[in-house]
Parts: C-alpha cells; sequence; structure tokens
C-alpha cells in the first residue's frame, strides 16, 4: 500500500509539471476512513471503515456560479468494540453495514460561499455484502473473527439526502474562520451538524480551496494568486441526531434482533492538514467523536484523501 501511494504521489507530480495553466475538468477522488490509521492495530470498533471513491467533473456555471458534479461509491462498516462477543446483551452497539451510490451537485459561489446537495441509494443490511467481506478479510489475514453479523441490522434501502453549506467568515491572509452546516435526511442517517472551521496557513478562498474541493475548474488567472495551497485546521463540531438506523434499526422491512438508542447530542473534533497543487490534493484528518450511544466509548479515526485531476 504504501508503494502504491508513493507512485500515485509521483505520478501526481508529473502531471503537475505538465499542467500548468490549463482548466482542468476531471478529477477522481478518493476517501479513506479507517481507526487502523490512528496507529492502534487492534482498534477494530463503532465506524471502523469508510471506503468513498469518486468521479467529479466540471459542470456548467450557473449564473457565473462554478458547478462540480460527481459520482460517489460508499463503503461503511459499522462493529461493536469487542468483536469476539457472541452474546448481543453485552454487545455495545449492533454490526451495520451500507453499500450505496449517491449523485451530487457542488456549487461554488464567487463570494467564497459553497453549497453540495447530494441524493444517496443503495442498501443496508446484509444483502449489502458489508459484513461478508470483513468476514472474509479477517478470515484471510487471521485477524479476530467477527462473531455478530446474523444480528445486524436488517435489510432496507438507502434512500438519503444530504445538504451541507460553508460560509467564508472574517479573516486575513494566512488565518480566517468560517460555517459549516450539514443536514441529512433519509431512511437512514438523519441528523443536523454545527461546525466552525479555523483554518492557518496558506490559504485559498472557500470556493478554490482544497476544503471544499473547488480546485477542479479553478482559473489560471486564480491559480497564479495562489499556486500551493496548505494549511492546518481546525473545527469542533455539535450533532444533532434525530434518527440512525445503524444503531436504531431500519426503517423499512423485519425488524432488527438488537438494536440501542442514540445519543441525541454528539460532539465531535476534527485537526487536519491539507496541500493542494495544480492537479493533486493531499489531505490528512483526525476525528475524536463522542459516543454515539449511552453503552458505547468515544472513538477516534483517520481520514485520508487523494485527488487527482487530469
Amino acid at each position: 500500500m504504501k508503494n502504491k501511494l508513493l507512485f500515485a504521489f509521483f505520478i501526481g507530480l508529473c502531471f503537475t509539471a505538465s499542467s500548468q495553466g490549463k482548466i482542468l475538468k476531471l478529477e477522481s477522488h478518493l476517501v479513506l476512513d479507517n481507526d487502523l490509521f490512528t496507529g492502534n492495530l487492534y482498534l477494530d470498533q463503532y465506524y471502523s471503515s469508510g471506503i468513498y471513491p469518486s468521479i467529479r467533473f466540471l459542470g456548467d456555471s450557473v449564473n457565473e456560479t462554478k458547478v462540480i458534479r460527481s459520482l460517489t461509491l460508499h463503503h461503511r462498516l459499522y462493529t461493536p468494540r469487542i468483536l469476539s462477543e457472541t452474546d448481543p446483551k453485552y454487545r455495545d452497539r449492533p454490526y451495520a453495514g451500507v453499500f450505496s451510490g449517491s449523485f451530487s451537485n457542488e456549487y461554488y459561489f464567487e463570494s467564497a460561499n459553497y453549497m453540495k446537495a447530494r441524493l444517496e441509494l443503495g442498501w443496508l443490511g446484509p444483502h449489502s455484502g458489508v459484513g461478508a467481506a470483513q468476514k472474509a478479510w479477517h478470515r484471510t489475514f487471521g485477524l479476530i473473527p467477527p462473531n455478530g453479523w446474523e444480528d445486524e441490522i436488517r435489510d432496507s434501502p438507502v434512500i438519503n439526502m444530504e445538504l451541507t453549506g460553508v460560509k467564508q467568515g472574517p479573516g486575513i491572509q494566512e488565518f480566517d474562520l468560517a460555517h459549516e452546516a450539514t443536514i441529512q435526511f433519509g431512511t437512514v442517517y438523519n441528523f443536523i451538524r454545527y461546525n466552525p472551521i479555523i483554518r492557518g496557513g496558506i490559504i485559498r478562498p472557500y470556493h478554490q480551496s482544497v476544503y471544499t474541493n473547488g480546485v477542479l475548474g479553478s482559473r489560471k488567472a486564480d491559480k497564479a494568486k495562489i499556486p500551493v495551497e496548505a494549511f492546518f485546521f481546525y473545527s469542533p463540531g455539535l450533532e444533532l441526531v434525530i434518527y440512525n438506523a445503524t444503531l436504531q434499526g431500519n426503517l423499512i422491512g423485519k425488524p432488527s434482533p438488537f438494536t440501542v438508542d442514540p445519543t441525541r447530542l454528539v460532539w465531535q473534533q476534527r485537526i487536519g492538514f491539507m496541500a493542494s497543487w495544480s492537479v493533486m490534493d493531499l489531505a490528512v484528518v483526525g476525528y475524536w467523536r463522542r459516543r454515539e450511544n449511552i453503552e458505547a466509548r468515544t472513538h477516534n479515526y483517520i481520514r485520508l484523501v487523494y485527488n487527482q485531476r487530469f
């Protein structure tokens, strides 16, 4: 895996050298979430893994607002803290797996603000194949067998909408403040979240920043102002949970055998580093989330992001 990432990084630098000044209209986007990235090889719990490959392409502008459209696959894995536990009454959350796809429209306003609308369709439950994939992975590499997928959240369609907005706040050349809000509603995830964002470093406005994946389609004059973006950011957040089917059970179909009630207010913190060049972006973001249900503990994981423009 390390050699593959180094190779991808080298190829990205080669593209950078040959693509200065062009308006690039296509981008591959990969997000990997995993608690293993924290360095604890024995950590495999709660939101344990997320894999999100995307293809993003520049759409037609609307009233001088840049529009980017994307197609994304979603693979999400949820497990209790102790994988070897066979008795459901001693588990602190249900097993759950989601496999889905989504289509997004993202709008980058000249006022430096940003908005995204996303429709996600797929499957929650045994027929998603997520549980079978984890069992095969653990069996192949001799890891702790996850005992309990037979009691996972039952089959149900995933029909979810997401709206996200970022509003640029006050700042100076090297530091700024912004406000981000997200709402999701549908058959699986239903919540409202708000988090301020504090950035420090070499920063672009949010409608051109790697933070919003807004570099795609940037004009030559905009790139010339800040050819390389690199910054740290800190973002605390508060999430109001209305309904979470991965904890409370599926809304549609046969009832799940084991469910728990969510914590209604979930506090999280994010600290990350992001960098962007002409044709590629890299990001590493740490997540610290308070317990999502009374029985659970706090949870930490790392997000890795790689974008390549063509």
